[in-house]
């Protein structure tokens, strides 16, 4: 890799993990739900969610950067130690249950892509792939730290932005519902069930604990002071753009396929 390859990837790589991190499986499932359900008009709410988490990401960034400390550090010294065991608390559930799931959703894709013990056996490979998975997290984290793991999730967000994209391009949907959905907002379904479905496809697209993880990611890069405020903003533009094209060709792939429902493994 040459010098300007690593110059760059250092600049954009705590975009290139919000992007990685961002789309995770619950979001990408969510945005192909919400094209199953609600078709190509929706795809505003992608970009406007997209842009509404690069607003509030970019402000913790600035924050960080002014005060030199992280969001819970600000709140822990201006709020006490109660906010800090109501975030602890908070954390506690969602790693469990992201973890879970997380676990199961490697352990579906093992099964269905190698069932080692038989393809009747969908528990025993589930088990198996969610805790190998797990395994080589813990070896990866700890033993390659922040750099390695910038550098494997590089990696692999190219390889999902082609893969994802390329697919919805062979879906070949309509230019002009394309359009008429990013450029002009409406909800096709105006109950309760179309606006919960537009704002779950708002609120998943760029994740929720990744916001804060940002502020740990570019501590790492050693942005410290203000000046480093462009950098920030030029990858979480990057970040965000490829999260916003994920999102949208879910959207794509979704209305497609038309209404959906989740059977796990079979």
């Amino acid at each position: 890799m040459s010098g300007r390859s690593i110059r760059l990837l250092a600049v954009l790589g705590p975009g290139i993990l919000v992007a990685a991190t961002g789309v995770g499986a619950g979001d990408l499932a969510t945005a192909a739900f919400t094209g199953g359900e609600l078709g190509l008009a929706i795809l505003w709410a992608v970009i406007v969610g997209a842009f509404l988490k690069f607003v509030l990401n970019e402000g913790l960034a600035r924050w960080q950067l002014a005060t030199g400390e992280t969001l819970l550090e600000g709140c822990a010294e201006r709020f006490g130690r109660p906010i800090i065991w109501l975030f602890l608390c908070y954390l506690a559930v969602w790693s469990f249950l992201v973890a879970a799931a997380l676990m199961g959703a490697v352990g579906v894709t093992g099964h269905a892509v190698y069932p080692l013990f038989g393809t009747e056996a969908v528990n025993a490979n589930k088990i198996f792939y969610g805790v190998l998975h797990s395994a080589l997290a813990v070896v990866l984290v700890n033993v390659g730290g922040y750099r390695l793991f910038g550098k494997i999730m590089g990696v692999c967000i190219g390889i999902m932005f082609v893969v994802v994209v390329l697919t919805a391009v062979a879906m070949r949907p309509p230019l002009g519902e394309l359009a008429s959905g990013l450029l002009w907002p409406a909800i096709p379904q105006i109950t309760s069930e179309g606006v919960s479905w537009t704002v779950a496809l708002m609120g998943g697209v760029g994740g929720t604990l990744t916001v804060l993880c940002y502020g740990y990611w570019i501590r790492e890069e050693g942005r410290q002071g203000i000046e480093d405020l462009k950098t920030c903003r030029i990858d979480l533009a990057t970040g965000y753009v490829m999260t916003a094209v994920f999102g949208l060709a879910m959207v794509v792939i979704g209305s497609s396929l038309g209404p959906m429902e989740g059977g796990g493994a079979k």
